[in-house]
């Protein structure tokens, strides 16, 4: 059964299925807030919610949307994200608030997870999935390869475009160890990728599954749909 207040934050990781779980969600936002759950609507990309790491993140650290979107992200960005936030949460008071944005997963400090914690309406669950090491580094680094061109050169060891066998993104456990901390282990969920997708044919069903949520959407709206696969039919 889903949780009836406070929030759900799908945070990836990258490469198990986020676009497809943002497709069906965005398409089934009506059923889904007549489930009682409601699903934010971004305000750079509706079913991808990218200001939430954009704005937690701290100043110096890059992502994808951040070098390319042009932006500032300074207080000012900060506090109107955190308004909006605080807007939908009033709006929705009662029912589930739901984010999905994979680039929260990249969140690594202490403040910055805390910043999320605290713009969010509580409590806060988070849902990670995870995929089988090599087939997550692999697909990861072809994923960054395309936008490679927007790091002009620089690639810090201890950010998102350090893709050596040695990175920090390859550790699961530390990467996960600051949600732990903030929310409590008890709030964070983590989905076995590889083990959802064989047993049901899609990481989709699971994660609906996994905030109660299953019977709220058909399984026309999931079925055969592989959104940003890196093969034509597997790798999400």
């Amino acid at each position: 059964m889903i949780q009836r207040a406070g929030s759900i934050v799908h945070i990836g990781f990258h490469k198990t299925g986020t676009t497809s779980i943002q497709h069906v969600l965005g398409c089934g936002r009506e059923a889904l807030l007549q489930a009682g759950c409601a699903y934010y609507a971004g305000r750079h990309m509706a079913d991808n919610h990218v200001e939430l790491h954009a704005a937690a993140m701290r100043p110096h650290r890059p992502s994808t949307f951040r070098l390319g979107s042009g932006l500032v992200f300074d207080e000012t960005y900060r506090r109107t994200v955190a308004r909006e936030l605080a807007s939908f949460g009033v709006a929705h008071a009662g029912q589930t608030c739901l984010f999905s944005a994979e680039g929260v997963c990249l969140l690594r400090h202490e403040d910055e997870v805390a910043w999320l914690r605290d713009a969010l309406p509580r409590p806060v669950r988070i849902i990670a999935c995870l995929r089988e090491k090599a087939a997550y580094m692999a697909s990861y680094r072809a994923q960054l390869e395309k936008v490679r061109h927007m790091w002009g050169g620089i690639i810090q060891r201890d950010e998102y475009n350090y893709m050596e066998d040695d990175s920090w993104l390859w550790d699961y456990d530390a990467r996960l160890a600051p949600f732990r901390a903030a929310f409590g282990s008890e709030q964070v969920t983590v989905l076995d990728f590889d083990a959802v997708t064989k047993a049901q044919g899609s990481i989709v069903p699971g994660f609906l599954e996994s905030i109660g949520l299953r019977d709220a959407l058909s399984t026309q709206a999931w079925a055969g749909l592989f959104l940003n696969s890196r093969v034509a039919r597997g790798s999400l």
